[in-house]
């Protein structure tokens, strides 16, 4: 058996008998939600449609099964006290043995715009909740917060009070964050994070102009999948933002699917895995496994990220900042006073194609994708935004500027136009006509990226041409892991890497089917498995200092006084500083009924308070669960399923 059909059998393979007798009959299928399951190797066969099912796990079968893996040496470890293994690691992390939630998808994906839009709407009647993401990042005179920091300024722009990314990684006081930039070749920007309109340009106020998917996630995000579904054709900033603005109140929104840019469904479905370590939280593999659902090929650029957020320029004295460093080919090392980990861009295999008649994938001939590995600084590029200096030299842009030749500013572009320029306009390109391609002259050093190879935010820039269309795939393979490859084999190995990600999927399986009790059908346990975690991945951190918001930081100049009286007047003290969320309690065993309750943990005129202001503590109590709302969370669709 061929290797790619041996690791697809391993990964695809018929459950046993045993876990078939859990299952309902099929039910009815205008219910059936069909996510496609990403291949761990461009040498798999994609999957074909099916029902994302979630049944129970039969402890003694798997022990036939696999008597090597977690789960069954966990089984025989606890004996009958045993439940699953996600609720061993719950207690793990009640019980401070191991912190399973130190990582997790704390990440804002538009910190630009919005960040937090219901959790602190309850309050005193003589105080303010505190500011959203946009109002935190508002130093203008009018609180105009919308227009004093655009989606324009976002990839080029340092955040004071949070960090964005799309499909978005942190540890819970976002000391390091990680997220997903793409690049389909003719987009005058990188997709880091989602667009949408603000309240002035959209008919109905703010809104996203997005497809994004929460798929999967256990309680302690042992295991995360999510799916971005990314046009080939230029992205229509202009065109959502224009016809947005044209419309009035009386006439729905203006969507992206309303656009041409998944016409003939040229667009790729881009799905990125979590998984931990089966006994270490703070090791963590990331699989990003890419789709071409178009007719014909097309290059698609990948660019998983590591960065610290900006808390150096802000205080006097200026503190020293944390290092990225190129340690060895592939291998980012992270310095941070409180964090020492690595990050590894594994070489990837080439593009696969959509399988044949007979179900086996077409391997393409080719050598690995080796990443270039990418460096730059976390910092404001003052000379693009305001035509002020750049210190330093590298700016949070520096990628955009290294791989889209227009992007860069007009000194460094040729009048005549090249093979990559974009279709399309886009209103997001401060200096730089998106017609006009360019390339530095032959023999100038790029000035974007660092040579040096160290800086506050790296990139490992993995480059796919020509993947065939109808399903041909893509996988892109990374580890963060304070291991060195000697202690993890799966840092150099593949099929022990997958084995992680499908052993963490496997657990998922088995704590979602049996925390779905009573008769319940195959299509109403894929609803709820999905619906608890699309609120598992809103959780997201939060950090407000009223006192430096409102005067100002010493490093930078004094906001105008007029703010003062713009918002937060009348407000106490807040401090807070923390992943805050809604708590899901599943303690009912005789029922499908569940609760939820808010949580908030900050500091209040400086105390601790047992709830927040104006919640009862019987609502705010504690449980195992931290699960927030907060970002919007697309219902599934025909397109979900990326048929």
């Amino acid at each position: 058996m061929a290797s790619a059909k041996k690791l697809q059998h391993k990964i695809f393979g018929t459950p046993s008998s045993s876990i078939d007798t859990l299952r309902p009959s099929p039910s009815d299928p205008r219910l059936t939600i069909n996510i496609p399951k990403p291949t761990s190797s461009p040498s798999l066969v994609q999957p074909k449609k099916q029902v994302n099912e979630t049944p129970k796990v039969s402890r003694s079968a798997g022990v036939e099964s696999n008597p090597k893996n977690y789960r069954d040496r966990l089984t025989t470890q606890l004996e009958s006290e045993y439940e699953s293994v996600e609720r061993h690691r719950l207690a793990q992390d009640q019980r401070r043995e191991r912190h399973w939630k130190r990582w997790g998808p704390y990440l804002s994906e538009r910190q630009w715009v919005r960040n937090l839009p219901s959790l602190f709407h309850f309050h005193r009647l003589d105080s303010e909740p505190p500011p959203q993401a946009t109002v935190r990042e508002d130093y203008s005179a009018n609180g105009d917060a919308w227009t004093h920091f655009p989606h324009a300024h976002s990839r080029s722009r340092a955040y004071r009070w949070g960090e964005d990314g799309l499909a978005g990684l942190c540890d819970n006081h976002q000391r390091l964050c990680f997220c997903l930039g793409l690049w389909n070749g003719v987009d005058p920007i990188l997709k880091e994070r989602l667009f949408g309109v603000t309240g002035h340009e959209g008919n109905h106020g703010e809104d996203c102009k997005e497809l994004y998917y929460y798929l999967d996630s256990t309680p302690t995000h042992s295991y995360m999948k999510f799916l971005y579904k990314y046009p080939q054709r230029p992205f229509p900033y202009e065109e959502l933002v224009r016809e947005s603005t044209r419309r009035g109140r009386d006439v729905k929104e203006f969507e992206i699917l309303d656009t041409e840019a998944f016409d003939e469904d040229r667009y790729w479905d881009v799905f990125v895995e979590y998984a931990k370590d089966e006994d270490d939280p703070d090791a963590i593999s990331i699989r990003i496994t890419a789709f071409n659902r178009g007719p014909d090929p097309a290059t698609l650029h990948i660019l998983p990220q590591l960065w610290f957020p900006n808390t150096w320029s802000w205080p006097v004295p200026r503190p020293p900042k944390p290092v990225l460093h190129l340690s060895r080919p592939g291998t980012v090392s992270v310095k941070h006073p409180k964090l020492r980990t690595n990050f590894y861009c594994i070489p990837s295999p080439p593009p696969a194609g959509p399988p044949s008649k007979s179900g086996e994938a077409e391997e393409l001939e080719g050598e690995n994708i080796t990443p270039d590995i990418l460096f730059t600084e976390n910092e404001t590029n003052f000379e693009r935004l305001w035509g002020g200096r750049n210190e330093g030299g590298y700016a949070k842009d520096g990628f955009h500027d290294h791989i889209i030749p227009s992007h860069r500013p007009a000194q460094h572009q040729k009048s005549d136009l090249g093979d990559g320029h974009a279709d399309g306009v886009c209103l997001a390109t401060p200096d730089a006509s998106p017609q006009c391609s360019a390339r530095l002259s032959d023999g100038q050093q790029n000035p974007y990226v660092n040579p040096a190879n160290h800086g506050t935010k790296a990139a490992g820039h993995y480059v796919f041409k020509d993947v065939p269309g109808n399903g041909g795939c893509v996988v892109v393979r990374c580890k963060m892991t304070p291991k060195k490859p000697a202690e993890d084999p799966a840092i150099t190995d593949e099929e022990a890497f997958d084995d992680t990600v499908e052993e963490r999927r496997g657990e998922a399986d088995e704590f979602y089917g049996k925390l779905a009790v009573g008769p319940l059908s195959d299509d109403f346990r894929g609803i709820m498995r999905q619906a608890l975690s699309g609120m598992l991945w809103t959780k997201q951190f939060y950090k407000f200092i009223q006192a430096e918001w409102l005067n100002g930081d010493p490093a930078q100049p004094p906001p105008p006084p007029e703010r003062k009286y713009v918002r937060n007047k009348a407000s106490f003290c807040y401090y807070i500083w923390n992943v805050s969320g809604y708590q899901f309690i599943t303690s009912s065993r005789t029922g499908n009924t569940c609760t939820l309750r808010m949580s908030c943990r900050c500091l209040i005129n400086g105390n601790t308070p047992s709830s927040p202001p104006g919640i009862p503590p019987s609502i705010a109590s504690h449980s195992l669960w931290s699960i927030l709302p907060l970002r919007r969370s697309n219902s599934i669709s025909s397109r979900a399923s990326g048929t």
